[in-house]
């Protein structure tokens, strides 16, 4: 499991096991939306672009650029 606090300390997201990317709120302590799309277990994330974006890196020798206002998935590079 791997987890980051965006920069205005709103947000915890989190990788994991699970093949998922989870996007917590920290004012309310609520899960906000989960981000599915790795088929192995998220070990690497960074939020990037003013808390927009975050990228995640996956066992399965991927990396996802990740929209977190319109929850879907912007791009994968394949092969690392």
């Amino acid at each position: 499991m791997t987890v980051i606090v965006t920069s205005d300390c709103k947000r915890l997201i989190s990788g994991s096991n699970d093949h998922t990317v989870k996007v917590w709120s920290l004012v309310n302590f609520e899960e906000e939306f989960t981000l599915r799309g790795h088929t192995g277990f998220v070990n690497r994330l960074l939020v990037i672009e003013d808390d927009k974006r975050v990228i995640s890196g996956s066992a399965d020798k991927t990396i996802k650029v990740w929209d977190l206002e319109k929850q879907e998935e912007l791009y994968t590079l394949e092969g690392h």
